[in-house]
């Protein structure tokens, strides 16, 4: 058993998730979880809980957006109608139900970070933020404009980090679509963090 309470130890992990994942997102699942390591130690969070949120957190990503919403339909793992219309956004509750069933996970902090690192939500705790941006910032994320800039945000202030990824995708999405659909929930993160920002 794994000190977080897993059945395997980290080296059998990432052995499964290169046999799992397409090589680009194994690399990527690598990097979030070393910086989430990274922050955990600058922000006083457990190290080791930290790298197994990043490790599971794209675990159902080697499916497709369709593959995804059926898969979750099979297992019963609930979805909003938002969800079930943008099914991409599902990937981290069906990542956080197989990290639990496969793997034994049952740390509630570790997998409702997996559940929320896409979107966020108000009010997220120091490790849910610490996945959310490290999704955003790993070392193998090719350079962007204010990607430096977010990074250093990061390891200072982690609530302007967070408000400086979601002005970050929201730029990018729009840039490809002015018309582009942007979650509800992750708007209702965006508007708590900035709020606490200028209080």
């Amino acid at each position: 058993m794994n000190s977080v309470g897993i059945n395997c130890t980290y080296d059998k992990l990432e052995s499964d998730l290169s046999e799992l994942l397409p090589r680009k997102r194994f690399r990527h699942t690598i990097g979030v979880a070393y910086t989430c390591a990274a922050l955990a130690m600058r922000y006083g969070v457990s190290i080791e809980r930290a790298m197994a949120a990043g490790y599971f957190h794209d675990i159902a990503k080697y499916m497709s957006s369709s593959e995804i919403l059926e898969k979750c339909k099979e297992l019963s793992v609930d979805f909003t109608k938002e969800e079930e219309e943008h099914p991409q956004l599902l990937h981290g509750k069906l990542g956080a139900f197989l990290a639990k069933r496969d793997y034994g996970l049952e740390d509630e902090e570790i997998l409702r970070a997996i559940m929320y690192h896409t979107t966020g939500y108000m009010d997220m705790n120091t490790l849910d933020k610490i996945l959310f941006v490290a999704d955003y910032i790993e070392p193998n994320r090719k350079n962007f404009d204010d990607l430096d800039k977010i990074r250093k945000a990061a390891f200072e202030d982690l609530d302007k980090a967070v408000v400086l990824k979601i002005e970050s995708v929201i730029s990018y999405l729009r840039g490809k679509d002015a018309n582009c659909y942007i979650d509800k929930l992750t708007m209702e993160t965006y508007i708590f963090f900035k709020g606490n920002l200028s209080s």
